[in-house]
C-alpha cells in the first residue's frame, strides 16, 4: 500500500484539448532536432518534473480514473519529485494538437495514438519501443494480432491496451430452424452467403422481417478491408503499409467489394437501406437479425439486454475466402501509448509507460468500473497471461469460452499505419461506398479513380508534409 495518497486535484492538470480541430493525417512537420551546443540533460534529472499524458479517454472516464487514480501515483511514488500532467485529447485533435504543441514546446511526452499512427510515425515522433518491452518480459506473451496493430514500419510504435478482434455472433436456435449446423459457423464465402440466405425472412410482400445479418445503411469500410484481406488484398501496396500506393483498384480488391456490397444490393439478406431499429435495439439478441460482427465490448451489454436469449447466441470465428485459407477478422486496439521521440524527459516517460505496462495496471485499467459498479468497457488485454486475472471475463462464457480467444490473434486493423488513411477514409472510402451501393457500379474505371485520389494525397504528403 502506498504511504500516500494522490487526490485527483493533486495528480490532475486537466487541460481542455483544442476545440473543433480535423484530423488530417497529412498534415504532420518533422519534430524540431535537438538544439545545438551538447547533449541534452539527462531525462530524469532535468529541471522539468512532469510528465505530460495525453488520452482518449477523459479523467471521468472510469479508464482515465483509474490512470489517475491507480497508476499514476504507483510511478511518483517511484520517483520522488515527479508527477504527471494528464491531457484529454480526441482522436481527431491528436495530430494537429501535437504539431502546435510541439511548436509552442509543449508537446505530450506518452499520447493516446489510434488514429494518427502513420503519420506520426512517418514523421518521426513515435519512439521504437520493441526493445523496451523486451526488457520488460512482454514481448513473448504479447499476441501477434494485437502486436501488429502497433507496429508501424517494422517498429512498435505504442504499447497496445483494450485490445479484440471482431467475431460474428449469431443466433443458433435460427440457424437450427434454417436446418444449418448451429455448432459449426461457416468458415468461408461461399457457406456464409448460403447460410445468410437461408436465415434472411420476408412476409407476404417481400419485405425482409428477419435480416440474414446486420448491415447499415452505408456498410462498413472496415469490413470490407477484412474481406480484402481475406481475399489476397488490402487497401494499400502491402511491402509499403506506411506510404505504398493504393491497391484498391487492384482485382484482389475489387472482388472483395463487389461481394459485400452484393449482400445487399443482388442477394439482398439486409434492406438495401440498412436495417432500421428503435434506439438502444441490440439487433441479434433481440431477434432482428440472425448475425453481425461485433467485438467483444459489445456481448456483455447484448446479455445483460435480452438475458433470456443469452443461450442462443454463439460465436462464430472470422472466416477466410475459400474452405481452409487463412481466416482473418478486423482487429482493433482503443489505448495504444506512444512516447514522443524527442521527448526532453524521455526517461521518465519510459519509466511510466514501464508502470503502465505492469499485470497489476493493465488488469486495474481492463477491470475499471463506473460509479454504479459496472464494467464501462469489455476489452481484452494484448498478453495471454493478463487475460487470465480479467475479473468481468470470468462471468462471460460467450468471450472467455469461444473464438474470442482462439483466434484473437487473427484479426488486422485497417490502414491506421498508412500516412494517409484518414484523409482517404473522410474524402474517399466513404463517399464512394454509398454511390457504388445505390447505383454506381464498381467499374475499373471508377476504382482507378478512387486509387488515383488516394496516391495524390499520399505523394503531397510526401513531397510537402501537408
Amino acid at each position: 500500500m502506498m504511504s500516500k495518497k494522490y487526490s485527483r486535484r493533486d495528480m490532475l492538470k486537466l487541460t481542455g484539448a483544442a476545440a473543433g480541430a480535423t484530423l488530417m493525417a497529412a498534415c504532420v512537420a518533422p519534430p524540431a532536432a535537438a538544439p545545438a551546443g551538447g547533449e541534452a540533460e539527462p531525462a530524469m534529472g532535468a529541471m522539468r518534473k512532469t510528465v505530460r499524458w495525453w488520452d482518449n479517454y477523459n479523467a471521468e472516464h472510469p479508464i482515465g480514473a483509474t490512470l489517475i487514480e491507480q497508476v499514476f501515483p504507483v510511478f511518483a511514488q517511484e520517483n520522488p519529485g515527479w508527477d504527471v500532467e494528464f491531457t484529454f485529447v480526441t482522436n481527431t485533435e491528436l495530430v494537429p494538437k501535437m504539431i502546435t504543441s510541439r511548436m509552442a514546446g509543449e508537446p505530450a511526452d506518452l499520447f493516446a495514438n489510434f488514429a494518427g499512427r502513420g503519420s506520426l510515425a512517418h514523421a518521426g515522433y513515435t519512439t521504437p519501443l520493441q526493445d523496451y518491452v523486451k526488457e520488460w518480459g512482454q514481448w513473448d506473451d504479447m499476441i501477434d494480432g494485437f502486436r501488429n496493430l502497433s507496429t508501424v514500419g517494422g517498429d512498435l510504435i505504442g504499447y497496445p491496451a483494450l485490445c479484440g478482434t471482431k467475431m460474428y455472433i449469431y443466433r443458433k436456435d435460427f440457424f437450427d430452424e434454417a436446418g444449418l449446423d448451429a455448432d459449426n459457423f461457416p468458415d468461408n464465402w461461399d457457406d456464409l452467403l448460403d447460410a445468410q440466405l437461408k436465415l434472411t425472412q420476408r412476409d407476404g410482400d417481400g419485405n425482409i422481417t428477419r435480416a440474414g445479418m446486420r448491415m447499415g445503411k452505408t456498410w462498413d469500410w472496415e469490413q470490407m478491408t477484412v474481406n480484402a484481406y481475406q481475399n489476397g488484398g488490402g487497401e494499400f501496396d502491402q511491402s509499403d503499409p506506411l506510404t505504398g500506393k493504393c491497391t484498391v483498384n487492384a482485382p484482389e480488391f475489387a472482388e472483395a467489394f463487389t461481394w459485400n456490397l452484393d449482400l445487399k444490393r443482388v442477394h439482398g439478406i439486409n434492406p438495401l437501406e440498412g436495417l432500421t431499429l428503435p434506439p438502444g435495439t441490440w439487433a441479434t439478441v433481440e431477434g432482428f437479425t440472425a448475425m453481425e460482427i461485433q467485438g467483444p465490448w459489445w456481448v456483455p451489454n447484448m446479455r445483460l439486454r435480452k438475458p433470456e436469449n443469452a443461450d442462443l447466441m454463439g460465436i462464430g470465428a472470422p472466416i477466410a475466402r475459400n474452405a481452409g485459407g487463412e481466416r482473418i477478422g478486423l482487429a482493433n486496439a482503443n489505448h495504444i501509448i506512444s512516447v514522443y521521440s524527442e521527448s526532453e524527459v524521455q526517461e521518465a516517460a519510459l519509466a511510466l509507460l514501464e508502470v503502465y505496462s505492469r499485470p497489476t495496471s493493465q488488469e486495474a485499467l481492463h477491470n475499471a468500473i463506473d460509479a454504479e459498479g459496472r464494467f464501462p468497457q469489455f476489452f481484452l488485454t494484448a498478453f495471454r497471461s493478463m487475460n487470465e486475472n480479467l475479473a468481468w471475463l470470468q462471468d462471460e462464457p460467450l468471450i472467455r469460452d469461444t473464438a474470442f480467444f482462439e483466434y484473437a490473434g487473427s484479426g488486422r486493423d485497417v490502414g491506421y499505419d498508412h500516412v494517409g488513411y484518414r484523409e482517404m477514409a473522410i474524402n474517399i472510402w466513404s463517399p464512394f461506398t454509398e454511390m457504388a451501393l445505390f447505383g454506381l457500379r464498381e467499374d475499373q474505371d471508377a476504382l482507378d479513380s478512387m486509387a488515383s485520389r488516394a496516391d495524390g494525397i499520399t505523394n503531397r504528403i510526401l513531397s510537402t508534409g501537408a
